[in-house]
């Protein structure tokens, strides 16, 4: 894809994925001038998507020397896997293990570049691993070790960091996803500009809520077709698709909104995934393109490969997507933190 030369601002994207902070960027004005991805089924989609490849992949195997300088906001979804261990592990002796320690990746770039702001997403649950306290306010939570460790490290880079748990179903998106967010500045006078985003309401101040039958495809289409429970598959889960004593339906509610879009939507079906109830003896999965859309993904992204079994290579592809899909940052949300970001440094956006 062409980069834009009257770009408003100047953006690098750690943990790219398939691209969820680029979408969300690039529709403010931003330019990415750099992007780190090792896996290489999301590296394929990113690419089909934005006409390049990431810049590199593992991130941990470039140069200090060899990441741009001239740029304003850092961002990206460091993994954190290591992290959910915690309590159970060895406490803070395993965060500098596996995936933990890319944080510190973060750190580096950070350190090394001196963007003047930078906007990173992780699981919500991170805040309070290791010691915190959970509270339906944030603002009443308390964070554990490990959340505090990482806030610790991005102050010692420098720059004054704020947090909150950020729920995309207020942003214009169908799916209930709470994600915890990281946003800094190196100028602290800047940082006290900035606020979190309102949530999303009609000119009334009435909360907008997207539902899901919004985004569900023709039942005709070969997608939903081939998105259909095998009668193998249906008879595992039927028992799910009613509610229980304390356990909640997985039937989609068409009138509601999606419950957490997880990598494993697919491949885990027995154990969170929620379902289109078809009929009395049917129910399907979510197509990919509908769970681009429960990301808040623009139908102009591509969705790899082809829904259909005979299509070989491509329906692997395909199949592959929903993982992707949901290890993906929802664009939305991205969007409405980043332009708050810029607001607090007087950068005016143009999309």
């Amino acid at each position: 894809a062409s980069q834009p030369n009257n770009a408003s601002f100047r953006f690098c994207e750690l943990f790219a994925g398939i691209g969820g902070f680029r979408v969300g960027l690039e529709s403010l004005g931003g330019q990415c001038v750099f992007s780190s991805e090792m896996d290489p089924y999301a590296s394929s989609t990113y690419q089909l998507n934005f006409g390049e490849a990431p810049t590199v992949g593992d991130i941990t195997t470039v140069p200090t020397s060899d990441f741009p300088t001239n740029y304003d906001l850092l961002v990206g979804g460091f993994p954190c896997q290591s992290f959910s261990m915690a309590g159970c592990q060895k406490g803070l002796e395993d965060y500098i293990t596996a995936n933990g320690r890319l944080y510190l990746e973060v750190c580096r770039v950070l350190c090394a570049t001196r963007p003047k702001a930078f906007l990173l997403e992780n699981v919500a649950n991170l805040f309070i691993m290791d010691g915190g306290t959970w509270h339906e306010d944030f603002h009443q939570r308390k964070p554990g070790n490990a959340c505090n460790t990482i806030l610790k490290a991005f102050r010692e880079c420098g720059y004054t960091v704020k947090m909150s748990v950020v729920n995309s179903c207020h942003h214009g998106v169908p799916q209930y996803r709470e994600r915890l967010f990281f946003v800094g500045f190196l100028d602290s006078h800047v940082a006290d500009k900035f606020v979190w985003p309102l949530n999303d309401c009609d000119a009334d101040g009435n909360e907008i809520t997207i539902t899901v039958r919004s985004i569900l495809e023709p039942k005709d289409s070969a997608a939903v077709q081939a998105a259909t429970l095998l009668p193998t598959q249906y008879k595992r889960v039927q028992e799910f698709l009613t509610p229980s004593a304390g356990r909640s339906s997985r039937a989609v509610r068409p009138d509601g909104i999606a419950r957490t879009l997880m990598a494993s939507y697919r491949s885990g079906f027995l154990k969170h995934s929620e379902f289109v109830v078809l009929n009395d003896h049917s129910a399907r999965f979510y197509t990919g393109r509908e769970a681009a859309r429960i990301m808040g993904f623009p139908d102009s992204y591509i969705v790899p490969g082809c829904p259909t079994p005979v299509d070989g290579k491509a329906y692997n592809a395909y199949q592959r997507f929903y993982r992707q899909i949901g290890n993906a940052v929802c664009p939305p949300v991205v969007k409405a933190v980043a332009e708050c970001i810029l607001k607090a440094m007087g950068i005016h956006r143009h999309e």
